[in-house]
């Protein structure tokens, strides 16, 4: 973890004589494994846009989660992520002892700092630390369905609309914190459609019997059945897909605004999630892909 927030604010703060300073996308997923990034080398996945920004990158493809101290594992992972801190000094972050956030650090050097999305952190209150807010979402939905569309919707459409709307001289952090993948599984029938139950490919270590004895939270009864973990992967790859729609939205507004050529975009995921390998179906262990998720960041020049 500590290697991985050395490269992120090293890039954060690096200045280029005669280039303005770069304006910060950071996109975040919910239980996103490496297994669901197209680009990764998982044919099956429909991620054009998270590809594409791999492409123009570089991915961690060994990016770990340090493990966590609560079955939330988000909890932790962006409670380290957003103060820097090592596994167990995390556990004990509070409002009164909290160092300097990120965004905190950002606004020293001039930013102007907004979140669109799911805060899961201990620590300060999201409002102390970000200058603006947009839709602020919990930890665990009930339902990506509302009034006001599906979740995953009005967390793009709002960092479209950030950065649209934008008209300060200063450069800016825009955390965009998708919900997506989590449970409940929830997207459009078209999303599902792209990938066939039967069709989606389990790794050999995915086998039908006990689970595995050493792990205190497995999300499924015994014995551990194929065909449900196809159901879930079905879910979880047409969750992501759904997402990286989203994401192509924010990439063109950034483009038409003229800034994509002076933004650092960053795109990981809190952690990843086992369905079924090792005989773990969720996230609370350090098998993989559990312990391991995306992280791709993308620079001028």
């Amino acid at each position: 973890m500590k290697k991985r927030l050395f490269v992120l604010y090293l890039l954060l703060g690096v200045s280029v004589a005669g280039i303005a300073q770069p304006n910060i996308l950071f996109i975040e997923s919910d239980d996103q494994s490496n297994q669901a990034v197209g680009a990764f080398g998982y044919p099956v996945m429909k991620t054009p846009h998270i590809d594409r920004i791999a492409e123009e990158g570089v991915s961690f493809t060994s990016a770990y989660n340090m493990g966590c101290w609560s079955p939330a594992v988000c909890v932790p992972s962006r409670t380290m992520l957003f103060y820097g801190q090592y596994l167990w000094d995390s556990q004990n972050t509070a409002k009164d002892n909290a160092p300097k956030s990120m965004p905190e650090l950002l606004k020293e050097k001039g930013y102007a700092t907004y979140m669109t999305g799911k805060w899961h952190a201990w620590g300060k209150p999201v409002a102390e630390i970000f200058d603006s807010l947009g839709s602020i979402q919990p930890g665990q939905l009930k339902t990506y369905n509302t009034p006001q569309g599906h979740v995953t919707d009005i967390t793009g459409q709002e960092a479209v609309s950030f950065i649209e709307n934008y008209n300060n001289e200063a450069p800016y952090f825009l955390y965009v914190a998708f919900n997506a993948p989590h449970v409940p599984r929830q997207t459009e029938q078209k999303y599902y459609d792209l990938y066939p139950v039967d069709e989606m490919p389990l790794p050999p270590s995915v086998v039908e019997g006990p689970l595995n004895p050493n792990i205190e939270y497995n999300y499924t009864n015994a014995p551990l059945s194929k065909q449900t973990m196809r159901n879930r992967v079905q879910q979880n790859n047409a969750m992501v897909t759904h997402m990286d729609e989203r994401i192509g939205d924010i990439i063109a507004a950034l483009k038409a605004s003229g800034q994509y050529d002076n933004t650092i975009i960053v795109f990981m995921s809190d952690h990843g999630i086992s369905f079924g390998e090792n005989g773990v179906a969720g996230k609370v262990c350090l098998y993989e892909p559990s312990v391991t998720a995306p992280l791709i960041i993308k620079a001028p020049g």
